[in-house]
């Protein structure tokens, strides 16, 4: 017995192989583009969640209900999404700080508001890359983790 197999064609695979289309540092080039326009956009919204978590955490300066620590964990993983998908690395990094303090916060039924302020501050600082050093940000950011450690003792 005889299997014929057919398999349809692939227009991806004809269009990859076609003369005359894109070369390769065109496309690199216009995906670029593509992606720094959209990260203008993101960048705005990145601008409004720290708005956002400063208003937040200053409403909580007192006491923070588990409503407000919630919100104040949804915002910081937020930031740390956006600023993941654009190389802001230490931003992500003080960003994730603030959430393993507000889980240390919430499993021990406390609230440490200098220690959330001094995370509060930290984002801010790291928010615009430029204007500090890369030896400063790092700074910034094991400053962040030691006072999240002190305050889980």
């Amino acid at each position: 017995m005889t299997v014929i197999t057919r398999r349809p064609e692939n227009r991806l695979a004809t269009m990859v192989f076609k003369p005359g289309g894109k070369q390769i540092a065109q496309a690199i080039d216009d995906a670029q583009a593509g992606i720094d326009e959209i990260r203008i956009a993101e960048l705005d919204v990145l601008r409004v969640k720290l708005e956002e978590i400063q208003k937040l955490g200053r409403k909580a300066e007192k006491s923070a209900t588990n409503a407000q620590i919630e919100d104040l964990y949804s915002l910081s993983v937020q930031v740390l999404d956006i600023s993941g998908m654009y190389g802001l690395v230490e931003l992500g990094q003080a960003a994730f700080s603030l959430c393993e303090l507000l889980d240390r916060l919430r499993a021990r039924q406390v609230w440490n508001w200098p220690a959330v302020q001094v995370h509060l501050h930290g984002l801010l600082i790291l928010a615009d890359p430029d204007k500090v050093p890369e030896s400063g940000r790092q700074s910034v950011v094991e400053g962040l983790r030691a006072v999240c450690e002190r305050v889980s003792r």
